[in-house]
C-alpha cells in the first residue's frame, strides 16, 4: 500500500508504504489522513517540516496518452506501476455547445435582416469576421489541450508529488486522417491526389449525385433525388461526399422519422483532425514525448505501459493496478454562479411585485406592469434590493458531485431536478429510475472538474468506457 504524504505547511513530500508507522503517528495526534475512498490516500504530518535541500530525488513518470474523447494515464514511481487511468473528456460537449451557439447566433441574425426588411431599412452590410486571429486557438482545440495539462495538475495534486521529481511523459503520434478514411494509397506521391475523383469545380452534392448513379441508395429511384447527411449537421455532420448519401423524396422522409434506419455512418474527420492538432501543441510546451509507434511495438496489449517500457528499458506488469475510470464535468453553470435573489417590492408587508422586468420563468407581475395598473401604491412600496446568492454556489447538486444512498455510491450526471432531486441515468440499476430525492443521499465529494468514478457492481459504472482514444 502506497500512502502520499505532506508536512505541517501542506508541502508535498514523497509517497511511503510505512503504513504501520503512520498509522501509530495517527492514533499519537502527530499526523491526520486526507483523501482515501476515491483519492489515493494522503498523510499529513503535524509536527514535521520537509526541508528540500536535505530530501532524496526521487524520479515519478507519469505517461499520458491524449484522445478526443478519452485521455489514458499512468503513473510510475521508478520502475513500479502506482496508478493508471481512463479519462472520458468534454471535448465532444465542448464542440456540440459550439455549434449549437452558432445555431442561435445565425438564426438571431436571419430575424434582424428579416425585421429590417419589413421596416423598409436597408440591410446591414457584412462584415466579414476574422474566425481565428494569429495564435488563437479554437476553443475544442484549446479545451484538448487544457484537458491533458489538468490531468497532469490533477494527478500531481491528488499523489502530493513535488513537480521536481515529477516528469510527465506524452505519447506522441499522428493520425494518418487520409489513410483511415479512404484507406492508404500504394504510391507516397499519391497523397497529393484527390482520393475522390471529384472534378474541378464540382460541388459535394453534385459529385454525389454523379457517383451514384443519380439514384436512390435505397431503392433506385431516378426521380426526385435528394441529399441525406448521414452524420446530422446538428450533430457535428459536414457536406464531406463520405458523410452524403442521394435518397428520394419518400425515402428521405422515412428516415427523417426513424422508419427506415441507414446502416452506414459518416466519418467524423475533425475529430481526428482535433487529436492531431492537440498533440502539435503538446509538443511545442516542452513535454518529453515517445512515438507511439515505438510503445504500440514494445506492447501491442497496452502501448501505454509500451511507452514507459521503451523510455526505462524495463519490463511493467499492470495487472496488479487497476484501471481506474476518470469523467470530466462542468465546474460552473450560469444558473448557480449568477443566482440573484430576485428585487422584491412590498406593499403593507405584501409583496406584489418581483424585479423591474418581468424574467422569461416568472409568473408575478414586474414592477413596471404592476405600477400601471396601481399607480396610486407607487409611494406606499418598500423595496428589497436583489443579493447575490454566493452560498448558493457550494450548496447546489450539480454534475460530478459524489453521493450514497442505501449503501450505494453514484455520480450525479446533472443539477437537481426540479429541485427535490438528483438526476443520474446510474441510477436505474438501484432504484428503478434515474433520479432521487436528495434527502435520501449524503454527498461524498464535490465536482472538482475531473472526478473518479466509483466502480461499483450495482451501478455498473465501467461499462460506459472503452479503450479506444479516439
Amino acid at each position: 500500500m502506497l500512502i502520499a504524504t505532506k508536512d505541517k505547511h501542506g508541502n508535498p513530500g514523497h509517497p511511503t508504504r510505512k503504513v504501520d508507522m503512520v498509522f501509530r503517528l495517527v492514533r499519537r495526534g502527530r499526523a491526520k489522513l486526507i483523501g482515501g475512498g476515491f483519492k489515493p490516500l494522503c498523510v499529513q504530518f503535524l509536527d514535521r517540516e520537509f526541508d528540500p535541500a536535505k530530501t532524496v530525488p526521487r524520479r515519478f513518470t507519469l505517461v499520458v496518452w491524449p484522445g478526443f474523447k478519452r485521455v489514458r494515464y499512468a503513473l510510475f514511481d521508478g520502475v513500479d506501476l502506482i496508478d493508471r487511468g481512463i479519462l472520458q473528456a468534454r471535448t465532444p460537449e465542448i464542440r456540440k455547445l459550439i455549434e449549437e451557439r452558432r445555431m442561435h447566433r445565425r438564426r438571431r441574425r436571419y430575424l434582424e435582416r428579416k425585421k429590417r426588411e419589413r421596416k423598409g431599412l436597408p440591410r446591414f452590410n457584412k462584415v466579414r469576421r476574422t474566425v481565428f486571429e494569429k495564435g488563437k486557438r479554437s476553443p475544442t482545440v484549446d479545451h484538448g489541450v487544457r484537458t491533458v495539462l489538468s490531468l497532469i495538475g490533477k494527478i500531481r495534486k491528488w499523489w502530493s508529488l513535488p513537480w521536481a521529481d515529477l516528469e510527465p511523459v506524452l505519447v506522441d503520434f499522428r493520425l494518418d486522417v487520409r489513410a483511415i478514411t479512404w484507406g492508404k494509397p500504394e504510391r507516397p506521391e499519391d497523397y497529393q491526389v484527390s482520393p475522390r475523383g471529384k472534378f474541378k469545380g464540382e460541388s459535394p452534392k453534385e459529385y454525389t449525385r454523379r457517383v451514384w448513379g443519380g439514384r436512390c441508395a435505397v431503392c433506385g429511384r431516378t426521380e426526385d433525388v435528394e441529399i441525406h447527411h448521414l452524420r446530422p449537421r446538428k450533430q457535428t455532420g459536414t457536406d464531406l461526399p463520405e458523410n452524403l448519401i442521394p435518397l428520394c423524396g419518400a425515402c428521405h422522409r422515412l428516415v427523417h422519422h426513424g422508419l427506415l434506419p441507414i446502416p452506414l455512418k459518416g466519418m467524423d474527420q475533425r475529430a481526428l483532425g482535433v487529436v492531431n492538432t492537440v498533440c502539435g501543441l503538446l509538443r511545442k510546451l516542452e513535454l518529453k514525448a515517445i512515438s507511439a509507434w515505438k510503445a504500440v511495438r514494445r506492447r501491442p496489449d497496452d502501448p501505454l505501459i509500451g511507452a514507459f517500457e521503451a523510455i526505462l528499458g524495463a519490463d511493467i506488469e499492470p495487472e496488479e493496478i487497476p484501471e481506474k475510470r476518470l469523467a470530466q464535468f462542468r465546474r460552473h453553470r450560469r444558473a448557480v454562479v449568477h443566482a440573484v435573489r430576485d428585487r422584491l417590492y412590498r406593499v403593507d408587508g405584501k409583496i406584489v411585485a418581483r424585479n423591474r422586468n418581468r424574467r422569461t420563468d416568472q409568473k408575478e407581475p414586474s414592477w413596471n406592469e404592476y405600477r400601471k395598473k396601481h399607480p396610486k401604491h407607487v409611494g406606499m412600496v418598500e423595496v428589497s434590493l436583489g443579493v447575490k446568492l454566493v452560498r448558493r454556489i457550494q450548496t447546489d447538486v450539480r454534475g460530478g458531485n459524489i453521493y450514497r444512498a442505501n449503501g450505494v455510491v453514484f455520480v450525479a450526471r446533472a443539477a437537481q431536478h426540479n429541485g427535490r432531486s438528483i438526476y443520474s441515468p446510474d441510477l436505474e440499476k438501484m432504484t428503478g429510475k434515474n433520479y432521487i430525492s436528495i434527502k435520501r443521499c449524503k454527498r461524498l465529494m464535490y465536482n472538482e472538474g475531473i472526478t473518479p468514478i466509483p466502480l461499483h457492481p450495482t451501478c455498473g459504472l465501467g461499462g460506459e468506457f472503452s479503450a479506444e482514444m479516439c
